[in-house]
């Protein structure tokens, strides 16, 4: 994660507002002041209030065409574009940023982005990529070039802005404390649920061997509990 300052600003159509308007700055068509007036004067009702700066073009340099590299200037302030999804509002009111994917450990152990994604790509955890190629370009830049001092537009959807903030940290990694269960034996089983031992024997055999067992009874005769105690006698917890 990364800490923030918070500011939160009106709702705005991020390609049109920065984007369009940087890229204005960058070429010299219109000055960074004449850009902010202008970008204002687009949103409703926020003339007075829009909390845009001359900084916000800072860095940007945009692409010639689509297949060209995005280059930054590393020195200067520069903008992120970050999707909370449904997180927001916990994100804003701990004045933070996530990244997620636990999966991957301590995502600063990975020498380069490419060994990050090989590892993405065993794990295999994720349902809307097969390359993990954004995926990973996404942990790497919030790990390692997303830095104190620049802005962070928390979004929704494509055109929607739900809030501004400043980076004030490095990236923090946050462990989770080791959750411990338990213990679960077949003993246990036993007790809880009236079956033979012999019959919690060949049901366990069956489900290693087979990978899945069918019970069948009337609804309420326990079928569900059975069928979770018998999981969790084998996993041991």
């Amino acid at each position: 994660m990364v800490e923030l300052k918070k500011k939160v600003g009106y709702e705005i159509d991020c390609e049109k507002t920065v984007y369009q308007y940087a890229k204005m700055v960058y070429d010299g068509e219109i000055t960074s002041e004449q850009a902010v007036k202008s970008m204002v004067k687009e949103v409703a009702n926020a003339i007075e209030d829009i909390l845009f700066e001359d900084s916000i073009f800072e860095g940007i340099i945009p692409k010639k065409n689509m297949t060209d590299t995005v280059l930054t200037d590393k020195n200067a302030v520069r903008d992120w574009i970050y999707s909370p999804y449904e997180y927001w509002e916990q994100l804003y009111s701990e004045g933070i940023c996530t990244i997620g994917r636990d999966y991957l450990g301590d995502p600063t152990l990975y020498a380069n982005r490419e060994e990050m994604q090989s590892a993405m790509l065993d794990c295999g955890t994720e349902k809307y990529t097969t390359t993990y190629r954004n995926a990973s370009l996404e942990v790497w830049q919030f790990v390692h070039e997303i830095a104190p001092g620049d802005i962070i537009y928390a979004k929704k959807g494509q055109s929607t802005i739900l809030g501004r903030g400043v980076v004030t940290s490095d990236f923090i990694l946050v462990e989770e404390p080791e959750v411990v269960y338990d213990a679960y034996t077949k003993d246990d089983f036993l007790q809880d649920v009236y079956m033979s031992e012999e019959r919690y024997n060949t049901l366990a055999a069956l489900l290693l061997t087979k990978k899945n067992i069918i019970l069948q009874g009337a609804p309420g005769v326990g079928k569900t509990y059975a069928a979770k105690r018998l999981a969790y006698s084998i996993m041991g917890f």
